[in-house]
């Protein structure tokens, strides 16, 4: 019988086990766990995030609560699902379904057919129509964020920048002069003119469409990432239109 070590996390009725360390970004550290019960009972393996512990700036704090809660009013096949969390804990963390992989190493890998990549891209899509009908924009979407599982399917994670639309919501822009609030190549620097909005968001989903070189989607890429809003789609769903008429037209 397993015995609770003295490495291992107690949340209601689970227990944590650590495995390894699996990355880190600039204010979380992911990390293999395997969950139990309180009778021992073996769980299953999980992803765990956990705020770094340097992170002392009191809007960490509150950004990484509003990653799990926003996160979490997100349930969708393709949004990556929070199981558990401790927001008292010191430092906070919360559990989440575990990866294999992440697509932007599947892009380097170079084996994915042209098929496979237009099905990702429609999952992406899918997760990210749901975000914006929430209420929310993602404000990261990036190969990273985009993580594959074993039944092939793809989940968008990692709502660390995720803005409440609302009015009346406390989202700050987490930004320092000379600093992107985003990975820069995946960033609309049209934002410090317009502000955020679902178009931002698309640029970056014409970005991340871009980095995996399908066929024929030139004029889907161009529209996404247009200058010019209004030559930009407006919505995540008029992609989708874009690619299905792209599709009755192939051979």
């Amino acid at each position: 019988m397993l015995i609770k070590g003295s490495n291992m996390d107690e949340r209601g009725n689970y227990l944590i086990d650590p495995i390894e360390r699996l990355g880190s970004g600039s204010f979380g550290v992911v990390e293999k766990i395997k969950l139990y019960n309180t009778k021992m009972h073996e769980c299953g393996l999980y992803a765990r995030k956990i705020l770094r512990p340097d992170a002392t700036d009191p809007e960490l704090f509150a950004r990484f609560e509003r990653e799990v809660r926003y996160q979490t009013e997100c349930l969708h096949t393709n949004i990556v699902q929070i199981f558990i969390c401790n927001l008292q804990a010191n430092p906070p963390w919360f559990v989440m379904e575990l990866a294999e992989a992440n697509l932007h190493d599947e892009i380097e890998k170079g084996n994915l057919t042209n098929d496979e990549k237009i099905a990702i891209v429609k999952m992406v899509l899918s997760s990210v129509d749901w975000i914006h009908k929430r209420g929310y924009l993602h404000r990261d979407i990036k190969p990273l964020n985009v993580l594959k599982f074993s039944n092939g399917i793809y989940k968008i994670s990692d709502f660390g920048l995720a803005k409440n639309v609302s009015p009346d919501a406390n989202t700050q822009l987490l930004t320092k002069i000379g600093q992107y609030p985003a990975t820069p190549k995946y960033f609309d620097h049209g934002v410090f003119l317009n502000g955020y909005s679902r178009q931002s968001d698309i640029f970056s989903l014409g970005v991340l469409i871009e980095d995996l070189n399908i066929n024929g989607f030139d004029d889907i890429i161009n529209k996404c990432t247009h200058r010019q809003l209004n030559k930009r789609f407006l919505s995540v769903e008029q992609i989708v239109a874009a690619i299905e008429d792209l599709e009755r037209k192939r051979p």
